[in-house]
């Protein structure tokens, strides 16, 4: 016998679930006009394991740990993995279908998949067939990835966090590239809430109101996904932080000395796939989000984020002393929260105030938000064929 073919997984629902559905699918095998002799069996293997590992290269600055969160084994034909093989099983050439289906825990939170700079968060499903030999028996395998969607983090049930309610800070430039005594402008940046869902635009408006400053100005804004990776050790837990711009803007203000400009950047787009704030169900990865503010001479400023699954459907009045996007749009010439409770899915705890972060950006809905099956239904599945 030559090469054994591969057990190829194909999942039903696009392989996209939810917590507590059933992950199931086919495995397919396609045999030659020889057929198949001697096999012991057809395996589905379904995991997903949550890894952070990161250091400086040298073996005692290296921090890794692996938490497993599903490790289980379907057998769809003949004997299992670890089970004696059934005498002289064969299958005749042609197709053959094999379904599965294993059921998502649900005393758990289950987390969203993540790929980071020094962790994941991954679903695997490996199929594997394998024909006795004497010794040691021969196998092939293969791999794909499916989604789980995310535990439901409904931003309208978040009350202690205020994401409705409008924000505004306002930041002082000093001459001399913020080097200075003198104050030469001032730049307020506001948005009219705090909470989104991915697909959601994200929108910064504000006004310059320039004493005697710069009468060109540049106005940055970033959104930034900051994540926290933890190991746990035997006396200090070891960790380390990555920070992601997610999208960014700019844009060039034009605002004569003793006057003041509204302004309203173009809109930045929280990615479909980005997980709920906290990675809720993961104890290793901490994902949070901050919208980031900049310009020339003065310090940067940020606003923090909750980022959910269901969106919040009505928001407060405008955001004091900031203009609307229609407003800044027609005046312009064109030149806090704590990590979220993962393991009981709480709200995130109250906001704290914003802190100096190294890049930003600030938000109001521009469009309606998607839908929540949208908003996490976006996971596409990756196929990586690997025979043994």
């Amino acid at each position: 016998m030559g090469k054994l073919p591969l057990p190829v997984i194909v999942f039903d629902k696009q392989g996209v679930f939810s917590q507590g559905d059933f992950v199931s699918g086919k495995v397919k095998l396609k045999l030659d006009n020889e057929g198949l002799q001697n096999i012991k069996g057809v395996w589905v293997l379904i995991t997903c394991k949550a890894k952070a590992e990161f250091g400086t290269g040298t073996a005692t600055d290296d921090h890794e740990q692996e938490d497993v969160h599903i490790n289980s084994i379907l057998t769809v034909f003949g004997a299992g993995k670890r089970a004696p093989a059934k005498p002289d099983l064969s299958l005749p050439p042609g197709n053959h279908s094999f379904p599965f289906k294993f059921r998502l825990p649900t005393d758990k939170v289950l987390p969203s998949p993540f790929e980071g700079a020094y962790g994941h968060v991954r679903y695997r499903a490996k199929a594997t067939l394998s024909i006795e030999r004497m010794i040691f028996n021969k196998e092939s395998h293969t791999e794909r990835a499916f989604t789980v969607r995310g535990p439901r983090v409904d931003l309208n049930r978040l009350p202690k966090l205020n994401l409705k309610v409008p924000v505004s800070r306002c930041c002082e430039v000093r001459n001399l590239f913020g080097l200075g005594t003198k104050k030469g402008a001032t730049v307020d940046f506001g948005l009219t809430k705090r909470g989104f869902i991915p697909g959601e635009n994200i929108i910064v408006t504000g006004c310059v109101d320039n004493i005697s400053g710069e009468e060109q100005r540049v106005i940055k804004v970033a959104l930034v996904q900051e994540t926290t990776y933890t190991v746990e050790e035997f006396l200090v837990n070891a960790t380390e932080e990555h920070k992601k711009i997610l999208c960014r803007s700019s844009r060039n203000i034009s605002c004569p000395k003793g006057k003041v400009a509204k302004f309203s950047m173009n809109s930045l787009r929280i990615p479909i796939g980005c997980p709920s704030s906290g990675l809720p169900g993961c104890k290793l990865i901490d994902v949070q989000y901050y919208v980031e503010c900049n310009t020339s001479g003065c310090i940067e400023t940020s606003f923090r984020l909750t980022v959910g699954t269901v969106p919040i459907r009505s928001v407060s009045g405008p955001v004091p002393s900031v203009p609307t996007a229609e407003e800044a749009t027609a005046c312009t010439q064109p030149s806090a929260a704590h990590p979220m409770d993962k393991a009981k899915m709480a709200a995130p705890a109250p906001a704290c105030q914003a802190r100096p972060l190294r890049n930003g950006s600030v938000s109001r809905v521009d469009d309606a938000p998607p839908s929540y099956e949208q908003a996490i239904a976006s996971g596409t599945t990756k196929e990586n064929f690997e025979g043994l």
